[in-house]
């Protein structure tokens, strides 16, 4: 396993902390999309080591490389579709199987207490608001007023340029 995939299992074993059970794909992309930006934002720094591209969608942030990882992680995943009454649409619901056995060799216990961190500021918001937390990102709101400048809805496939994003002022007091 590559350490997205470690991380997307990781994701999963804990976010029953934050109060749910699985995580609907549109969670899972915004998840992993913040762990990116707050990784710029504390260590300026990519988490995934600039080896997740992240590209613009209508939806937001999305990685053709997750649904790469979701692919080779399914010994791993199980992927339900879903309606929930409470929502018009069907969502693919992501859980890890029962019984499955893995070992998280990439991952180290730093990486672990931030995504945990990450996973508690982000991962109990409704889908609509941790969407709006992604669309507040440097990255997003770089994208949003190229495209407003242009004229231009979306422009879907876009790369996100996580270079925009500052490092945290207390940060910078403390590593200069």
């Amino acid at each position: 396993m590559n350490l997205l995939e470690e991380t997307i299992i990781f994701i999963l074993s804990q976010i029953y902390k934050v109060k749910k059970d699985n995580l609907s794909q549109i969670e899972l992309f915004k998840l992993l999309y913040l762990i990116e930006t707050e990784s710029y934002r504390y260590t300026g720094d990519s988490f995934f080591n600039e080896e997740v591209l992240f590209t613009r969608d209508k939806n937001g942030p999305i990685s053709v490389d997750v649904y790469k990882a979701l692919d080779n992680l399914s010994d791993f995943v199980q992927k339900k579709e879903e309606k929930k009454p409470d929502y018009l649409y069907k969502r693919h619901s992501f859980y890890i199987k029962e019984g499955v056995k893995y070992e998280l060799k990439k991952l180290r216990q730093d990486q672990k207490l931030f995504i945990n961190s990450v996973l508690l500021s982000f991962g109990g918001l409704a889908i609509k608001r941790l969407k709006e937390k992604a669309y507040e990102t440097e990255p997003m709101l770089d994208m949003i007023s190229k495209e407003q400048k242009r004229g231009v809805e979306c422009f879907k496939g876009a790369s996100l340029n996580f270079k925009t994003i500052k490092l945290d002022k207390d940060m910078k007091e403390i590593y200069g």
